[in-house]
């Protein structure tokens, strides 16, 4: 069976906001194909996960890899876009509009 070279990698993440922690510890790994799901209640971080994949937020703790390159790091904004146009959410987009909710119409 071939090993799949992980896209994503995520260790040890955590963020808090005013002191209650979020998301603590949080690892995974996906490789090319493969699909992630986070369910959940409101208010268990998982806005915060995907805000600190897409690089919105920088993690308080822990590692984001991205083609086996550190995207971010504890403290510093990852910017997916630099990797690869089919990574980022728009990559015609600043970091900002993507990050941004939704114009009322």
């Amino acid at each position: 069976m071939k090993t799949l070279m992980p896209l994503l990698a995520v260790r040890g993440l955590a963020k808090a906001f005013n002191g209650p922690r979020v998301l603590a510890d949080v690892a995974f790994t996906l490789a090319r194909g493969e699909h992630l799901a986070v369910p959940g209640p409101s208010g268990c971080g998982k806005t915060t996960l995907i805000r600190l994949l897409a690089g919105c937020d920088a993690p308080d703790a822990g590692e984001i890899g991205l083609e086996n390159r550190a995207a971010s790091r504890a403290g510093r904004v990852p910017v997916l876009t630099r990797s690869s146009s089919k990574t980022a959410a728009s990559p015609h987009k600043a970091r900002s509009p993507n990050c941004s909710p939704p114009r009322a119409r």
